[in-house]
């Protein structure tokens, strides 16, 4: 009889484990295309009970017991899993500085083509036909007028880069431009996610007591953490209990339950207009400037993109270039300017003069005289030459009072175009404008080629997470049909035994 009661225990133990174990497998299949999601295994071992005779402490297999389940366990790859978080920071950078390019080419774009190299050409020609016949009015107000056109477009890049600037970083100024910014914005987002870890981490410590593993938490857990990685590169540390910390660099954001740090972005200055700090929960500063730790992820490619490292391709750098072309230009202009002689119409005839000369660009609000540096958004022709076309020093220094005809300084401007000059490391304005162009294409295509990279490094090991930690279909059915069948035996094994028993129990009645 007790033979018959232990074969029945071990038969209806024998259905129950299977009927587990398709469950779990039909829990696969049904989560095949599920994201996040990570094939479970149903791990056994042989029952054993205590020996004959009640030894204590004396564990032998039983025969006949059948088997007990260990664990579900999740088929994952912790090195993957570590490796996709850190190559996903990298591409994530460089597909957030990547997708920052397109403006910063049309800026580029705007100094050739039909914007700034074609309007300076116009001003030059302008010159030449100035310096042919300067007692035109209406060549002269040509002249003014394709100078204007010149400011015009220094301007327009300008304000074009600054704005485009200050929707990443701020302008370093205005606390409400900060707040709106790309790089709060993402801030706020790896808070939020930084959020939902510690509270999630709370419920797996709670769900992981009596040696139960919350696989379905732990595949929220780890899709959350791979989408953090996309902002910083933050480092993952494992607890025992299935909780999982984060830090940066070497300082604590997540401990546990417990959100121990949060980014938040505060007024740097013109050069780097948003600082990232990491704060406790009651806003005091862990670290007051946190910028040096964030090396990836779309956070630091915020962070460089609106900073100010020149060696790097930061719209800082390039408004500092359009800065520089803007003064050099306008100083070589007002130099010859300021070397010659306007027409001074107050005088009948006309006559030459050099008093009160005015210079032709000047920053905005006009000023008689330009102060350097100039930039790019201040640059402007002088209202008194707008005003008074006549105003522009045509004729040479050495010209006679009544020699209004002479054209010679007009035709230095002219020339003007080939002459190198220093604060443009010796070269014209073309070349500086050339040089800039080819230096920011160069580096906008390295930038293009690093995102196409990085991204398929990411998708390769996507693919490789998905092999270890995906449903493979095909294995599921054998696993199912397996199952089944051990089932159905089990089943047998049990209704053989009964009938024994009943077999016997009508014998002896």
């Amino acid at each position: 009889m007790s033979s018959s009661l232990s074969a029945i225990y071990s038969a209806e133990n024998s259905l129950m484990l299977n009927q587990v174990a398709m469950n779990i497998t039909n829990d696969n299949i049904s989560n095949e295309g599920t994201k996040g999601y990570c094939d479970q295994t149903v791990n056994t071992s042989e029952l054993t009970s205590l020996g004959e005779g009640g030894e204590t402490g004396t564990n032998v297999n039983a025969a006949g017991s059948g088997a007990v389940i260990d664990s579900i366990s999740r088929n994952v790859d912790s090195y993957l899993d570590s490796y996709y978080r850190s190559q996903n920071s990298i591409s994530s950078y460089y597909s957030e500085y990547s997708n920052s390019t397109s403006t910063i080419q049309d800026a580029v774009n705007g100094l050739s083509g039909s914007g700034l190299t074609t309007d300076l050409n116009s001003f030059y020609s302008a010159a030449d036909t100035l310096s042919s016949d300067p007692t035109d009015s209406t060549t002269r107000t040509a002249f003014v007028q394709s100078a204007e056109n010149v400011a015009s477009d220094f301007n327009s890049i300008s304000s074009q880069l600054s704005t485009y600037r200050a929707s990443i970083v701020g302008d370093g100024t205005d606390a409400e431009s900060l707040s709106q910014s790309a790089v709060t914005q993402n801030c706020n987002s790896l808070n939020t996610d930084l959020k939902s870890l510690a509270s999630l981490n709370s419920t797996i410590a709670s769900s992981s007591t009596g040696g139960v593993t919350p696989n379905n938490l732990l595949d929220q857990r780890d899709q959350l953490l791979d989408d953090m990685s996309q902002y910083a590169p933050l480092t993952v540390t494992q607890n025992s209990n299935n909780t999982a910390n984060v830090s940066l660099g070497n300082v604590n954001l997540v401990n546990g339950g417990t959100q121990v740090g949060v980014l938040q972005t505060t007024l740097g200055d013109a050069s780097d207009p948003a600082t990232v700090q990491i704060c406790d929960s009651n806003g005091n500063a862990i670290v007051s400037n946190a910028n040096s730790l964030i090396t990836s992820g779309k956070i630091g490619a915020d962070l460089e993109l609106g900073g100010s490292d020149p060696n790097s391709l930061s719209i800082n750098s390039y408004i500092n270039n359009l800065n520089t072309l803007a003064t050099s230009f306008a100083q070589q202009v007002n130099t010859i300017q300021e070397g010659g002689q306007y027409t001074d119409n107050s005088t009948n005839p006309a006559t030459l003069s050099t008093t009160n000369m005015n210079d032709i660009f000047v920053q905005s609000p006009a000023t008689q005289t330009a102060t350097y540096p100039l930039t790019a958004a201040d640059i402007t022709v002088n209202q008194n030459v707008i005003n008074d076309p006549f105003q522009v020093a045509a004729a040479s220094a050495t010209s006679a009072a009544n020699a209004t005809g002479d054209g010679s300084n007009a035709l230095l401007l002219y020339q003007s175009s080939k002459t190198s000059i220093a604060g443009l490391n010796n070269q014209t304005t073309q070349q500086y404008m050339d040089t800039l162009n080819g230096t920011i294409g160069t580096q906008i295509q390295n930038i293009t080629n690093n995102a196409s990279s990085s991204s398929t490094i990411v998708s390769q090991i996507a693919t490789q997470k998905g092999t270890a930690s995906g449903v493979n279909l095909d294995e599921e059915l054998s696993n199912l049909i397996e199952y089944q069948n051990q089932y159905e035996a089990s089943a047998k094994v049990l209704n053989a035994v009964e009938a024994s028993l009943q077999a016997l129990i009508t014998a002896v009645s």
